[in-house]
Protein backbone atom coordinates (compact mmCIF):
# COMPACT_ATOMS: atom_id res chain seq x y z
CA UNK A 1 0.00 0.00 0.00
CA UNK A 2 2.79 2.44 0.91
CA UNK A 3 4.61 1.74 -2.36
CA UNK A 4 1.43 2.36 -4.38
CA UNK A 5 0.76 5.71 -2.69
CA UNK A 6 4.40 6.78 -3.07
CA UNK A 7 4.19 5.89 -6.78
CA UNK A 8 1.00 7.97 -7.14
CA UNK A 9 2.79 10.99 -5.64
CA UNK A 10 5.81 10.45 -7.91
CA UNK A 11 3.48 10.33 -10.95
CA UNK A 12 1.72 13.54 -9.94
CA UNK A 13 3.43 15.46 -7.12
CA UNK A 14 0.80 18.22 -7.34
CA UNK A 15 -2.11 15.84 -6.58
CA UNK A 16 -3.48 16.94 -3.19
CA UNK A 17 -5.50 13.74 -2.75
CA UNK A 18 -2.47 11.54 -3.48
CA UNK A 19 -0.49 13.49 -0.85
CA UNK A 20 -3.34 13.10 1.63
CA UNK A 21 -3.58 9.34 0.97
CA UNK A 22 0.18 8.94 1.37
CA UNK A 23 -0.09 10.75 4.70
CA UNK A 24 -2.82 8.35 5.83
CA UNK A 25 -0.79 5.30 4.86
CA UNK A 26 2.29 6.64 6.62
CA UNK A 27 0.23 7.50 9.70
CA UNK A 28 -1.05 3.93 9.86
CA UNK A 29 2.26 2.15 9.33
CA UNK A 30 3.52 -0.13 12.07
CA UNK A 31 6.13 2.39 13.20
CA UNK A 32 3.52 5.19 13.09
CA UNK A 33 5.56 7.68 11.10
CA UNK A 34 3.64 10.72 12.36
CA UNK A 35 6.16 13.31 11.19
CA UNK A 36 6.22 11.90 7.65
CA UNK A 37 2.42 11.75 7.63
CA UNK A 38 2.14 15.34 8.85
CA UNK A 39 4.47 16.50 6.09
CA UNK A 40 2.16 14.94 3.49
CA UNK A 41 -0.95 16.48 5.09
CA UNK A 42 0.74 19.90 5.05
CA UNK A 43 1.72 19.48 1.40
CA UNK A 44 -1.84 18.37 0.58
CA UNK A 45 -3.14 21.59 2.18
CA UNK A 46 -0.59 23.68 0.30
CA UNK A 47 -1.88 22.17 -2.95
CA UNK A 48 -5.57 22.50 -2.01
CA UNK A 49 -6.37 24.57 1.07
CA UNK A 50 -10.13 23.91 0.87
CA UNK A 51 -9.87 20.42 2.37
CA UNK A 52 -10.97 19.63 5.91
CA UNK A 53 -9.48 16.15 6.28
CA UNK A 54 -5.78 17.15 6.27
CA UNK A 55 -6.51 19.65 9.07
CA UNK A 56 -8.36 16.93 11.01
CA UNK A 57 -5.50 14.48 10.58
CA UNK A 58 -2.87 17.06 11.54
CA UNK A 59 -4.84 17.60 14.74
CA UNK A 60 -4.99 13.86 15.34
CA UNK A 61 -1.20 13.63 14.87
CA UNK A 62 -0.64 16.43 17.40
CA UNK A 63 -3.10 15.02 19.96
CA UNK A 64 -1.18 11.95 21.22
CA UNK A 65 1.97 14.03 21.54
CA UNK A 66 0.15 16.41 23.91
CA UNK A 67 0.34 19.37 21.54
CA UNK A 68 -3.15 20.57 22.49
CA UNK A 69 -2.84 24.09 21.09
CA UNK A 70 -1.67 22.77 17.74
CA UNK A 71 -4.49 20.21 17.66
CA UNK A 72 -7.01 22.93 18.41
CA UNK A 73 -5.56 25.18 15.69
CA UNK A 74 -6.08 22.39 13.16
CA UNK A 75 -9.58 21.38 14.28
CA UNK A 76 -10.85 24.96 13.90
CA UNK A 77 -10.18 25.31 10.14
CA UNK A 78 -11.53 21.78 9.63
CA UNK A 79 -14.80 22.99 11.17
CA UNK A 80 -14.76 26.20 9.15
CA UNK A 81 -14.57 24.09 5.98
CA UNK A 82 -16.99 21.36 7.10
CA UNK A 83 -19.02 22.61 10.10
CA UNK A 84 -21.29 19.56 10.16
CA UNK A 85 -18.60 16.98 10.85
CA UNK A 86 -19.51 15.36 14.19
CA UNK A 87 -16.06 13.70 14.54
CA UNK A 88 -14.34 17.08 14.47
CA UNK A 89 -16.76 18.50 17.04
CA UNK A 90 -16.22 15.41 19.23
CA UNK A 91 -12.44 15.61 19.08
CA UNK A 92 -12.31 19.37 19.57
CA UNK A 93 -14.62 18.92 22.55
CA UNK A 94 -12.17 16.40 24.02
CA UNK A 95 -9.25 18.80 23.56
CA UNK A 96 -11.18 21.66 25.16
CA UNK A 97 -12.24 19.42 28.06
CA UNK A 98 -8.58 18.47 28.56
CA UNK A 99 -7.81 22.18 28.75
CA UNK A 100 -10.66 22.63 31.28
CA UNK A 101 -12.55 24.90 28.85
CA UNK A 102 -15.76 23.16 29.80
CA UNK A 103 -18.30 25.62 28.39
CA UNK A 104 -16.70 25.48 24.94
CA UNK A 105 -16.21 21.71 25.17
CA UNK A 106 -19.88 21.25 26.06
CA UNK A 107 -20.94 23.27 22.99
CA UNK A 108 -18.94 20.98 20.72
CA UNK A 109 -20.30 17.82 22.33
CA UNK A 110 -23.86 19.17 22.02
CA UNK A 111 -23.22 19.88 18.33
CA UNK A 112 -21.68 16.43 17.82
CA UNK A 113 -24.76 14.86 19.41
CA UNK A 114 -27.12 17.01 17.33
CA UNK A 115 -25.29 15.93 14.16
CA UNK A 116 -25.14 12.29 15.25
CA UNK A 117 -28.03 11.64 17.68
CA UNK A 118 -26.82 8.09 18.32
CA UNK A 119 -23.44 9.20 19.66
CA UNK A 120 -23.55 7.85 23.21
CA UNK A 121 -20.01 9.10 23.87
CA UNK A 122 -21.03 12.71 23.21
CA UNK A 123 -24.08 12.31 25.44
CA UNK A 124 -21.88 10.91 28.21
CA UNK A 125 -19.39 13.78 27.93
CA UNK A 126 -22.23 16.31 28.12
CA UNK A 127 -23.50 14.59 31.26
CA UNK A 128 -20.01 14.57 32.83
CA UNK A 129 -19.34 18.22 32.03
CA UNK A 130 -22.69 19.32 33.40
CA UNK A 131 -22.13 17.25 36.52
CA UNK A 132 -18.66 18.76 36.96
CA UNK A 133 -19.94 22.30 36.47
CA UNK A 134 -22.79 21.72 38.94
CA UNK A 135 -20.47 20.30 41.62
CA UNK A 136 -18.02 23.19 41.26
CA UNK A 137 -20.67 25.93 41.26
CA UNK A 138 -20.88 27.97 44.48
CA UNK A 139 -23.67 26.88 46.79
CA UNK A 140 -26.79 29.03 46.68
CA UNK A 141 -27.95 30.65 49.90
Amino acid sequence: MLAAEEAAVRRNPADALARFNLGLVRLNTANNAAAAAAAQFLESLRLDSKQDRPHYNLAMVAKPEGRWDEARREFEPALAIHPNNPRVHWNLGLRLADLQELDEAEKHFVTALRLDPGDARAAEMIRRIRESKASSAPAKR
